[in-house]
């Protein structure tokens, strides 16, 4: 048996946990499980008997999920059914990590746990049904909605433009003015996951944890280009001009309010 167990352990958040980890756990990742595979993952479950399991793993390829709903569905919804079906049936508890794309970007303000969801694309749509399995399972679950989440390596909007800041002298780089959301630091965010989860009564429910800051890519790449040596400058355009298959929300910047209230953890940037 063991006390805490992570799905998705090479994934951006997965990776994060595992430098910023004070406990003993274990993890997993596709060369142990195919995730889809709910038979074999259950058997593993089975032995393992995890009494706090953290569903890290996820499809988040949000242009790809357009063209291929049935991997979006089985990774973001059918994957969190199983697990708080086995979880409500092991006594054990869940943490699942979701999105703000579950909103339509709409509201104007950062959303909170009592706004109502609509997505406008299939990640998002995913991603909610994932929600909904958990919260409907009768399991012992939290769920944390959170939003641009990155890192120093993985594949996220910070190392697209460094990326191609880096790429020469002089470069234009576009970036959008009109989407907005809250820029969250995976080291900031995995420390704060643990210390919920090692807490003598973890809080149960639905939470956000996002950065502090509503920020618009534009000004997110600003404050990424500060920070790098080099003659790259920005250019301003409208979502309506950038490219990629899936509907984006203009807005989804989160308000974490409610998890500093109860649990007494705010993220700073």
């Amino acid at each position: 048996m063991t006390s805490l167990l992570v799905l998705g352990k090479n994934g951006q958040l997965g990776r994060a946990l595992k430098r910023t980890s004070a406990v003993v756990y274990d993890a997993w990742g596709r060369e142990t499980c195919d995730f889809t595979d709910s038979e074999h993952l259950l058997t593993l479950l089975d032995t393992a008997r995890p009494r706090v399991l953290i569903n890290a793993a996820a499809y988040t390829n949000v242009d790809g999920a357009e063209g291929d709903a049935a991997t979006a569905f089985r990774v973001n919804a059918e994957l969190p059914r199983v697990l708080a079906h086995w979880t409500g049936k092991h006594k054990a508890h869940l943490v699942h990590i979701s999105t703000d794309y579950v909103f339509d970007g709409t509201k104007g303000t950062p959303y909170s746990e009592d706004d109502d969801p609509a997505p406008l694309n299939i990640y998002g749509e995913s991603k909610l049904a994932g929600e909904d399995y958990v919260a409907a399972s009768g399991a012992s679950y939290t769920i944390l909605r959170t939003s641009c989440l990155y890192d120093e390596d993985g594949v996220n909007f910070r190392n697209k433009i460094l990326e191609q800041a880096r790429r020469g002298t002089e470069i234009s780089i576009p970036v959008v003015t009109d989407i907005i959301g809250s820029p969250t630091r995976a080291d900031d965010f995995a420390r704060a996951l643990w210390a919920l989860t090692s807490s003598y009564t973890i809080a149960r429910g639905l939470f956000h944890l996002a950065g502090a800051k509503a920020l618009s890519r534009f000004e997110w790449a600003g404050e990424i280009l500060a920070e790098e040596e080099g003659t790259s400058t920005l250019a301003p355009i409208s979502y309506h001009h950038a490219e990629g298959t899936a509907l984006r929300p203009r807005n989804t910047s989160l308000s974490s309010r409610l998890i500093a209230e109860k649990c007494g953890i705010c993220l700073t940037e």
